[in-house]
């Protein structure tokens, strides 16, 4: 996938000038990203189109105009993109509304970015998400993770056959969920892992 470079930038006050409807559009974009896992977990996939507006709107809240300081936010940000064919990389988001709840909601969810807890099913097929280190300890879990899928050929094949059900599953004892992937979401997730 191709990611974001220093020449797709524009300065902030042309990226004013486009603010809104670029906006509007990274919004559109997102809901065909983004997969609810049951009520407490979402998944957003990221694309180059929504990473560079996530570096334009750091640049605009934070005033950045050096270059060197822009290249830092687009190297961080770049990271959301996958690195190579056939896989998928995620935001993942453990969503509790209930201030109260926060801390044991989260308790109760440890682990489950180990293991073998979140992935897709197609077919026989397995597709483990991996998670980036240092989002928790054995004391504390993050509610943002970032996840990488990491598809073998059989895999890929088995995905990008839209008459075969695929399904993103989380197994944890404590955060049971199953949901099967809108067509919109299935097609552009094979649209990535086919780039």
């Amino acid at each position: 996938m191709k990611k974001v470079t220093l020449q797709d930038i524009k300065n902030i006050a042309d990226y004013e000038k486009i603010r809104k409807s670029s906006i509007a559009s990274v919004i559109e974009t997102k809901k065909q990203r983004r997969i609810s896992l049951g009520n407490k977990i979402s998944l957003v996939f990221e694309t180059p189109q929504t990473v560079l507006s996530q570096v334009q709107e750091m640049m605009r809240a934070e005033r950045i105009v050096e270059e060197a300081n822009i290249q830092h936010e687009i190297d961080v940000y770049n990271q959301l993109l996958p690195d190579r064919d056939n896989e998928l990389r995620a935001t993942l988001f453990i969503e509790i509304t209930d201030p109260d709840a926060i801390k044991h909601d989260l308790d109760k969810m440890m682990g489950i970015d180990s293991s073998e807890h979140i992935y897709f099913q197609v077919g026989s097929q397995q597709i483990f998400a991996q998670f980036e280190g240092g989002h928790s300890n054995e004391i504390k879990l993050s509610a943002v993770h970032y996840t990488s899928f990491m598809f073998d050929n059989e895999q890929f094949s088995a995905f990008k056959t839209l008459d075969l059900p695929a399904y993103l599953i989380s197994n944890h004892p404590n955060y049971k969920a199953k949901v099967l992937l809108e067509p919109t979401v299935r097609e552009s997730l094979v649209h990535d892992l086919g780039l």
